[in-house]
């Protein structure tokens, strides 16, 4: 799976992305988020993986909880994916 990384935002002293990837399993792009505390990936004690509900994206979590400051203190980090596939076309 290659990811392309759209935005990018420095928070905290860490990054806040936003990828997209082409899903082999439902044939359509896939998003998620994530931030990474300073230092990079190397430094990441632990990480957290947030499911969304139903009607929420990738970016739910990342602008409205505002947990970066406390995810950047403890050295964490976040991944964020769109739990509900797009563009799938599904009957009612």
């Amino acid at each position: 799976m290659a990811a392309n990384n759209s935005k990018t935002h420095k928070t905290f002293g860490g990054l806040t992305q936003f990828w997209d990837h082409q899903s082999d399993s439902t044939k359509t792009k896939m998003n998620f988020s994530t931030f990474i505390p300073e230092g990079g990936i190397e430094k990441v004690r632990g990480c957290l993986i947030w499911l969304s509900g139903l009607t929420c994206n990738e970016e739910n979590f990342i602008t409205k909880a505002g947990g970066q400051k406390v995810l950047a203190e403890q050295g964490l980090m976040v991944v964020c994916p769109d739990t509900s596939p797009r563009g799938l076309h599904l009957p009612a």
